[in-house]
Formats: structure tokens, sequence, C-alpha cells
């Protein structure tokens, strides 16, 4: 699947092709594999494969193929460093928290301020997994 802008005005349309190459570099993507074209010529993804539907106004519409946007394979192993990172954090916190020595000798300001901590930590983790977990589909 190639990336597409999809514009429903012919004469904004026919200005985009135009700068089709200069459009595919700020994009940085392969002027070979934009495409410009209507608003009717692509409904719901029907081209199969996973894309990126942006909606920058009515009547103006891209296309992005995420096979073309991201590396799955150093994609997942950037996210499995991170997922481990914040594991090694997560535990340092959770033994904190769970310290009697630091619950009672703590001012209370900081041992709420860890536990917060802790509970970003562990939706930072939640939404990396669920990045993978994208990924592999």
């Amino acid at each position: 699947m190639a990336a597409m802008i999809q514009v429903a005005d012919s004469g904004f349309r026919a200005k985009l092709e135009i700068e089709r190459d200069v459009l595919a570099l700020l994009g940085r993507i392969d002027g070979g594999k934009l495409s410009v074209g209507g608003i009717e010529e692509v409904e719901g993804g029907k081209e199969g494969g996973k894309a990126v539907r942006l909606i920058v106004e009515d009547g103006l519409e891209c296309y992005l193929p995420l096979a073309d946007l991201v590396d799955a394979k150093k994609e997942k192993e950037r996210l499995g460093k991170q997922v481990s990172k914040l594991q090694g954090e997560i535990e340092g916190l959770e033994k904190r928290v769970s310290g009697t020595a630091f619950l009672s000798k703590a001012p209370p300001e900081l041992v709420e301020s860890t536990k917060q901590a802790l509970a970003e930590k562990k939706e930072q983790l939640r939404t990396i997994l669920g990045s993978m977990e994208g990924l592999e589909g």
C-alpha cells in the first residue's frame, strides 16, 4: 500500500500532484510510493494492510502505511529496552513503598510522590506493552 494524500478539491489536488516529490521529501517517504487522489478513491483502507489515516481537515486526508513508517523489528527492540528499564524502576519503587523503614521515616509528601511515580511507571509499562502487541499484529 502506497502513502496516499486524498483531496476533495480537484484544483488543490492538481497543485499537490505538482509538488508530490517535495511532499514525499518532507514526509520522508519514497516519491514513487506517494499518490495524490480524490477522497472517493480509498474508503476505510480497502487496499489492505495496516495504515494510519490522518484527517488534516474536511476534504483533506492522508493514508500512511505502517509498514513504510516503522521497522517493526527495530521498534520491538527499542520498546523491549524500555520495558526492561521500566521493570527495574518499578521493582525499586515497589520495594521502597513496601519497606516499613521508608514508610515510617519519610515525610508523607515523599511517600505519596513515590506511590504516584510507581503508578505512572506502571501505566507507561502497560502502554509500551500494548504498543508491542500492536506491532505483532
